[in-house]
């Protein structure tokens, strides 16, 4: 799927239509993997800031595509694998794995953005489980997707005198991350203590919407990550040559997985029936 991806978007080039590909500057003077992580976060979310974009929505990849010019595709990619990400010359690719679990999901992305934005590898970066440890390259990506996920001020306003379970949990639907992904971070701050954070690491994503009364907004999430999404960027650029008239149809019908026969007969149809 990433090579077929791969290669819908160098025609794309070919085209015209080049990957707006935005990388952040990198200024740390950090050694550790887990303190680069954290300072390029620092720069992705200064560029959110600045394009008035929210890492705290449902649909990231969209926040992702628009700030960082990378293509986002949620597919399916079988039992126990999380995602990958492809950096070549041309072309910058995430692919996340289809989940029930949107916490999952959303960490899966923030993670390979972490690897793209650091320049880590070219070619095929595979990640079958995004919460590893691994080598310094998976420190740094999960210390980028915890900071770009749960940034240090949202949490410092929401972490106040009587932060409880119960807040703990709500806080954790609202930010869309898993409840030990929070535990961790809020203890890593200083925010909560050992104690608090050994207690609510273990709750998982269904306790957490039942403690909240996040019943819709978790149901919400899960609907969207199981739904398959295709590359936003990559559709449009594909979509565009066809108008501009510089390629056939079949580029991004391809990218549809749509019959390019039946694609241009609803394009082009004069009118729609409705009722």
């Amino acid at each position: 799927e990433a090579g077929r991806i791969v290669e819908l978007r160098e025609s794309a080039a070919r085209l015209g239509y080049h990957q707006p590909w935005a990388p952040v500057p990198s200024r740390s003077e950090a050694r550790r993997a887990v303190s680069t992580g954290v300072a390029l976060a620092g720069e992705a979310l200064a560029r959110l800031s600045a394009m008035d974009l929210d890492p705290v929505v449902l649909d990231l990849a969209i926040v992702v595509e628009k700030a960082f010019g990378v293509d986002v595709a949620i597919t399916s990619l079988g039992d126990g694998f999380d995602g990958l990400a492809v950096a070549t010359d041309g072309v910058k690719l995430i692919l996340a794995a289809l989940t029930p679990v949107a916490f999952r999901l959303r960490f899966t992305i923030a993670h390979e953005l972490g690897h793209l934005l650091a320049g880590d590898d070219q070619g095929v970066h595979l990640d079958q489980d995004v919460y590893a440890r691994g080598d310094n390259s998976e420190r740094r990506a999960n210390a980028f997707a915890a900071v770009f996920l749960m940034p240090e001020p949202i949490l410092r306003a929401r972490v106040v005198r009587g932060f409880d379970q119960a807040g703990f949990a709500a806080l954790a639907v609202s930010l869309m991350v898993s409840p030990s992904a929070l535990a961790f971070r809020l203890r890593e701050l200083r925010l909560i203590d050992s104690g608090a954070a050994a207690a609510w690491q273990g709750m998982s994503a269904a306790q957490a919407a039942r403690l909240a009364g996040a019943a819709e907004a978790m149901a919400a999430a899960t609907a969207y990550s199981t739904e398959p999404r295709r590359p936003g960027l990559l559709a449009r650029d594909l979509f565009a040559a066809y108008l501009d008239e510089r390629t056939t149809l079949r580029p991004y019908a391809n990218l549809l997985g749509v019959d390019t026969v039946t694609l241009r007969a609803e394009l082009e149809r004069s009118r729609v029936v409705s009722g």
